[in-house]
Order: C-alpha cells, then structure tokens, then sequence
C-alpha cells in the first residue's frame, strides 16, 4: 500500500509541476488588476497545496522505513529546533535536556520532521503563539513495537516530550489522532496525515509514541526512543542494535556486542 501510494504521488507531483509553472509565467505576463492575474493566483496557490499535499503522501508512504544508525540525540535535538524555530517565529520553546542522553536510534532527518510535526500541532492548538516544552529525559526500558518483534525486551530508553497548553482533544478525537486522513479541520486546513507520519518515523526507530489529552489541558506526546546501551551498540553506521540480526546479516552488516569478539 505504501509502494503505491508513494508512486501515485510521484505521478501527481509531474503533473502539477506544468500547471504550477505556466500559472507562474501567466502572473508575470498579466496586469496585477486584471480578472486573469486573479484566476492564475488562485491556480498557483492551489497548485502549491497540492504539492504540500503530495509531499505528506509521500511521506507517509516511506512511514515504516527501518532506521538503524546511533543519533547523538542531545545536539540533534537543540539543531533542528534551531531551524524549526525559524519557521514558527512566535512559538517560545521550553527545552530541557537531561544529562548524559547519549546516543538513541534514530536519523536526523526523520527527527527533524518528527519535531516539526509536533511543533506545527502545538503551536497551532495554542493559536500560534505560547510556550510549548520539549523535554528529553530517561524513560523506564521498552518492548519494541511490533516492527521489531524480534528484538529482545527490556530495551534501554530515553523519552522526548512535547507538551502544550492548547485546547486539547476530546476522547473521540484523541482514539483517531494517528489514524491517516482524520482531521476536525476545515477543508484545506489539514490533512489529517501528520501524526501518522509522525507515529511511522518512530516505528521505523523501533519507538513507541504515546499520546495524552484532554479538553482544556493540553497535549503531551511521549517518543520513547530506544537508546545505545550497554548491551549492544552498532559497530557501523547503518547497523542493526536491536535483535534484527538475520535481517542485518542478509545485508552484508556485522554487529559486536560490547564485550564480545
């Protein structure tokens, strides 16, 4: 289902690529005052969304790709903030970091969207300002998520948190939160893809995300990441910490056990 889906938006994207760019040439040739240059506004600006769209489809297409390389998760976290922050100028973040987080499985680039998913719901469920917190701290060990069925329990952890003080989500809400294309928005408000994608990154990490909520008290969204510990750690980029060994040896990837030959 994935496959297809993101194939189909690969297709649509070529599509609207054309229509996108004759809209752009059209502004350009037309009076700013005229009925034309209205129409091709239009044209170009639901051009645009359906190229966010697609970009989401897209995303959620890849959800469960598996990710198997060590992230400093400290200095990970403070650099996309860094650059999150530029897009949401009027959204304060609370960051608390524990001491010695050490390194989770993760990649940057997933965490990055994982975080700008979570920031875009709070800063929106605040009305586009406020305080939101993101705080890293330890987590009690995890059973991984069904993806990584055959890694052992007991997997050591660190949590990422991020809470808000917006409206909240009544119980029938909240049951659906994650489920793809479930949104109370308005029409072209939201696609409702957002914590689907968000809850396919942390399974591809062999996380588990948690969700707590409640009309007039906020949101808080738990990631509970597993973290390189003393049992395991990969001995190269792109190795498999977490049980998935005949997997990782059919791609041609050694693990070392700390301790161990």
């Amino acid at each position: 289902m994935g496959q297809l889906a993101g194939g189909i938006a690969h297709e649509v994207n070529n599509l609207l690529q054309p229509i996108s760019g004759y809209a752009e040439l059209g502004l350009m040739i037309t009076e700013s005052t005229s009925e034309t240059h209205d129409f091709l506004t239009e044209i170009q600006t639901a051009a645009t969304h359906a190229a966010e769209f697609v970009r989401q489809v897209e995303r959620y297409a890849r959800r469960h790709r598996p990710v198997t390389t060590s992230l400093a998760i400290g200095p990970a976290i403070e650099a996309a903030l860094a650059r999150l922050h530029r897009t949401l100028p009027t959204l304060e973040i609370d960051l608390g970091m524990a001491q010695d987080t050490g390194d989770v499985v993760a990649d940057r680039e997933g965490l990055e969207d994982l975080l700008g998913i979570l920031l875009r719901n709070a800063w929106e469920a605040q009305g586009g300002q406020g305080c939101v917190h993101v705080h890293v701290q330890a987590a009690p060990p995890l059973d991984p998520a069904p993806l990584c069925q055959n890694a052992g329990a007991g997997v050591p952890a660190l949590d990422l948190i991020v809470q808000d003080h917006g409206t909240g989500m009544p119980p029938e809400v909240a049951t659906n939160a994650f489920a793809p294309f479930y949104s109370t928005r308005g029409a072209g408000e939201g696609r409702g893809l957002g914590l689907a994608i968000a809850q396919g990154i942390v399974e591809g990490w062999c996380g588990q995300i948690f969700l707590t909520t409640g009309v007039g008290r906020g949101t808080e969204v738990r990631v509970r990441l597993p973290r390189i510990g003393p049992g395991w750690h990969p001995e190269t980029p792109g190795a498999c910490p977490l049980g998935r060994r005949e997997a990782c040896l059919r791609q041609g990837v050694r693990l070392k056990a700390l301790g161990g030959d």
